[in-house]
């Protein structure tokens, strides 16, 4: 279904709040690595934030889950914003 909603809806990025599917996803669509993103916190170092793909059309951007992840930081969520906006403009 989701591949249907792409293809009809032609969207200018994918973004998925979930990393453990990134692998999956990737293979499943054919999407090509770009960048994995980590960054150190005061709480807790080396902390993965994105997972970036692309296919032949749009960037895809799987992430740190927003709304389940107790450890999820304002600053986390700021870098991530940044990150795609910085990415995708």
């Amino acid at each position: 279904m989701n591949r249907l909603l792409i293809e009809e809806y032609q969207p200018k990025a994918v973004i998925i709040s979930e990393l453990g599917v990134a692998n999956n996803v990737a293979h499943a669509y054919k999407l090509e690595p770009i960048k994995t993103l980590r960054m150190d916190y005061p709480e807790k170092s080396n902390v993965r934030l994105i997972e970036h793909y692309k296919d032949t059309q749009r960037p895809w951007f799987f992430t740190k889950h927003w709304s389940a992840s107790r450890s999820f930081t304002k600053d986390q969520k700021r870098d991530i914003e940044s990150y795609i906006h910085e990415s995708h403009s």
